[in-house]
């Protein structure tokens, strides 16, 4: 090698000065350097001759310049690139630290918590290059650099740009990595490779750092790569058994042998591992230990409340759930509790899994559930989460629509009659979960029940009653000083209550000694006792508040030393303490820039939670701009990074904080404000919108005349017909009742559609008197729209009804005028009314059987043409 440090330091002479060889790889050796113009020391890697002749250096060149626009926190910057020589060449910073491969030398198997960490700061890493169109191609231990506890990605010298312009630049059969680390495809030297050709090669890292190995080996390159294709991947846990569930079933999923068969994005994989670390917000856990940002405190004053919870994880063992609501007034540490409860939880290596009720007008029905499928499917093995859909599938994929994306196979459901609809899904999802438990004991935490829709509850309240016997454990959340007699919940929960199928935790401030422990975990140390006693007096011992104002404090400069220590000359009387918490919060929001208090403003009418692509849409900041002042919030703890799907989801920290950004808005901003998040929601999800029917409606709805009305009621009908599908009939009522408050719609047809779904909604409830005055209004206006083949539907609809309270004389008139006013030709709709109209004049006179019989004829013939074996069976009775 001193020939090639030769040649190297006189192609170089005057730009760098090569000190000494610091390593060599498969595919290049690396140099420490003296970069002389800016007199930093650079490492410099040299492409090995045999890979710089397949790679040719117009490749090589156009590559890297590439790679060198990549940058991120995470990603090694790439300083310079050339052809020395016929020597090719490129720069990056010399990190002074160790290697991924380093530390697992020393180490062996890594903290699972670690592990985690570092996995996922470079998976989001990866995320970015592939947004960018780079594909790392070399992912392995050697080539993740550790400094400062953050993990820095390097070598993207030899990355393949994704981009199909440089498609011409790759060479079919050119397998470039690390035998232990390549994808299958990448094995078989595939030139399309994508993102998940990285992620599987990211799997390895982590199950080597997590198990002490690599998944695969042998005693040759040849046989490493052999393996992958005549065995699946071993599971993690069985060569370390403390490793999470969830981990050992994502892990099987990025190394799943078909590429189809992982997630769809490394970003959905470290979503997934970041759901399992615990201890610290997503955004917190990527960034690392940051002591300059506030500290989050742990479990303060809980004791009692954990060793309760820990009595249902018992029983997990044997086989045995249960379900228990913790109740309490906001803030007071609900939401800290039960994740405190989910940690343990996978300690007894149970699935865990959160899903959010939310207040807002007109949510989609089964939200929290929706989340929990969602999640489910991004972690779990493609193959294993279809089996334990099982025949379920069709009636699951009510409740979250996008199963059928990922599962094209799914049937659709059965036609089943309103009153059966509803405990038809409840059983097929009953059966899911109890295959899903079969996998692993499940613990599910169901968050602010308070705002829970009467269908999520209705499912809670019907699988309340088998998890005794069922390894699921349920935690539920709730305001118990904001239950209204009127609200589901209420209901619900005394129902529960009554049954003794739940178990209530209910929670209670801090006293003054345990305000004191809060504050001492926040700061350190001993706080000084008068501050405890004034801390106390205005927060009440409510723990949120108590942090707040801690925070406040804090930021003002007010409560320690330059050394970091309480200050000895704190004077209480000059604290300055705001009464209220919605005080202290909005002066922690105006210590935050003005962009960046806009950008929560906006984020705040979005909702509780909202999508970075929505504020990006919105176009009122750069994209900079936005992700600055994103991480200022987070780094505030005014929101965290929650990811769903493949969108980056924030969430506010607590609801308190959101409410307070909303005062700030008067109705007419607000109202202005709901539009223009309406326009930039069409915007950022192109087709994908028709499936956030519901958000859309709610910010149309609430942007009042400033909104088209026609398009508003449009929405809402789309909005209730969804809830429809999934046997919500209360949701999709409401979000009728809204669009029915809306005077100046001109469209008959679009009232016309919105009083039939209407009428379809009281009928699913039992309200069948108000279903048929509805439906009779819905004909008229579809008749005057002169839309009869609408109509013809509705007829049959309202004729049904009808036909339940024996006015077959009624029946018989709404089927003739809807037949004659049905376009020549046979139809499903001209065969539904045939069949309805030879019933009913069967049993109006005695001359009438025979009339009917040739009807039902008719109607059979016609339903046998148009092959449809679900409308012959309605011409039998």
């Amino acid at each position: 090698m001193a020939d090639l440090a030769a040649r190297l330091s006189a192609a170089l002479e005057g730009r760098y000065r090569v000190e000494r060889e610091v390593g060599e790889g498969g595919m290049a050796t690396v140099f420490l350097a003296t970069d002389v113009r800016h007199d930093r020391r650079v490492a410099l890697k040299v492409i090995r001759a045999e890979v710089a002749e397949l790679l040719g250096p117009e490749r090589f060149l156009r590559e890297i310049r590439i790679a060198a626009r990549l940058d991120h926190p995470n990603i090694l910057a790439l300083y310079d690139s050339g052809d020395a020589g016929g020597l090719l060449y490129y720069v990056m910073p010399y990190v002074d630290g160790e290697s991924l491969r380093d530390r697992m030398t020393r180490e062996g198997q890594l903290p699972i918590g670690d592990a985690l960490r570092l996995a996922a700061q470079v998976a989001d890493a990866l995320a970015y290059a592939h947004k960018h169109g780079v594909i790392h191609r070399d992912i392995k231990p050697e080539n993740i650099l550790l400094s400062g506890g953050h993990a820095k990605l390097a070598d993207f010298g030899i990355a393949l740009a994704a981009d199909p312009t440089h498609a011409k630049l790759t060479q079919t059969g050119l397998a470039i990595g690390t035998p232990a680390y390549m994808s299958p495809e990448q094995v078989l030297g595939e030139a399309d490779l994508d993102g998940r050709s990285d992620l599987y090669s990211l799997g390895c890292v982590l199950f080597e750092m997590l198990a002490g190995a690599a998944p695969f080996s042998g005693p040759n390159a040849q046989a490493v790569m052999a393996r992958r294709f005549s065995e699946e991947a071993p599971r993690v846990a069985t060569l370390r058994s403390s490793v999470p569930a969830m981990v050992d079933l994502v892990l099987a999923r990025a190394l799943a042998r078909d590429p189809a068969e992982r997630h769809a994005t490394v970003s959905e994989f470290g979503a997934a591992l970041i759901a399992e670390i615990s201890g610290a917000s997503a955004a917190a856990t990527l960034a690392g230990d940051d002591a300059s940002g506030p500290t989050r405190a742990p479990l303060i004053g809980r004791d009692k409340e954990l060793g309760d919870a820990r009595e249902f994880l018992a029983r997990l063992g044997r086989g045995k759930g249960g379900l228990l609501l913790i109740g309490g007034e906001p803030g007071v540490g609900k939401t800290r509790l039960s994740k405190a409860i989910m940690e343990e939880a996978r300690t007894h290596r149970a699935l865990c899994w959160v899903g959010h009720c939310y207040e807002m007008e007109g949510m989609p029905p089964f939200t929290p559930y929706a989340e929990i499928l969602d999640l489910a499917a991004r972690q779990v093995p493609l193959r294993t989460f279809r089996e334990v859909l099982g025949d379920a599938a069709p009636e699951i994929a009510k409740i979250q629509p996008s199963l059928r994306e990922t599962f094209p196979d799914i049937p659709p459901p059965l036609e089943l009659p309103p009153d059966q609809q509803r405990q038809y899904l409840f059983r097929k999802y009953r059966e899911f979960a109890e295959r899903s438990c079969r996998v692993a004991p499940i613990v599910m935490l169901l968050d602010d029940l308070h705002w829970a829709d009467d269908a999520s509850l209705g499912l809670l309240e019907y699988l309340a009653g088998y998890l005794a016997e069922l390894p699921i454990f349920v935690i539920g959340t709730y305001r118990d000083v904001e239950l209204e007699v009127n609200r589901p919940f209420a209901r619900v929960l005394e129902s529960l209550t009554r049954q003794r199928l739940a178990t209530r935790i209910a929670l209670r401030r801090l006293d003054e000694g345990r305000v004191a422990e809060l504050l001492g975990s926040l700061g350190g140390g001993t706080p000084p006792v008068p501050l405890v006693h004034v801390i106390f007096k205005e927060t009440e011992g409510n723990p949120f508040f108590v942090e707040e104002v801690f925070h406040h404090l804090k930021e003002e400069g007010r409560l320690f030393d330059s050394a970091g220590a309480w200050r000895t000359d704190l004077k209480v009387e000059d604290l300055d303490v705001p009464e209220g918490v919605r005080l202290v919060i909005g002066r922690r929001l105006e210590r935050l820039t003005p962009a960046c208090r806009a950008v929560l403003t906006s984020a705040a009418v979005i909702g509780s939670r909202f999508d970075v692509a929505v504020l990006e849409a919105l176009g009122e900041q750069t994209e900079d701009e936005l992700f600055d002042a994103l991480a200022a919030a987070t780094k505030a703890q005014l929101i965290v990074e929650q990811r769903g799907g493949r969108d980056v989801v924030y969430g506010f920290a607590h609801e308190l904080i959101r409410q307070t950004l909303l005062g700030t808005l008067p109705l007419p901003r607000r109202q202005r404000r709901h539009l223009k998040i309406a326009t930039a929601m069409t915007s950022a999800f192109g087709t994908r919108v028709v499936q956030r029917a519901s958000d859309l409606a709610y910010h149309l709805y609430q942007a009042g005349a400033a909104a088209d009305p026609d398009q508003t009621v449009k929405m809402l009908t789309l909005a209730a017909e969804q809830a429809l599908v999934g046997a919500a009939f209360a949701e999709a009522l409401g979000h009728c009742d809204r669009a029915a408050t809306i005077e100046e719609v001109a469209d008959r047809a679009l009232t016309g559609h919105l009083l039939r779904v209407r009428g379809a909604a009281l009928k699913g409830l039992g309200r069948w008197p108000e279903a048929r005055a509805t439906l009779a209004q819905a004909l008229d206006a579809l008749y005057a729209a002169g839309d009869p083949v609408v109509a013809a539907a509705v007829a049959s609809d309202l004729a049904w009804l009808t036909a339940w309270d024996a006015d077959n004389q009624r029946v018989h008139e709404l089927c003739a005028t809807a037949l004659a006013k049905l376009p020549d030709g046979p139809s499903a709709e001209r065969v539904r009314l045939l069949a309805l109209d030879a019933w009913a004049i069967g049993f109006l006179n005695d001359s009438g059987y025979s009339t009917g019989l040739r009807g039902l004829t008719d109607a059979r013939s016609m339903a046998a043409a148009l092959n449809d074996d679900s409308l012959v069976g309605l011409t039998y009775y």
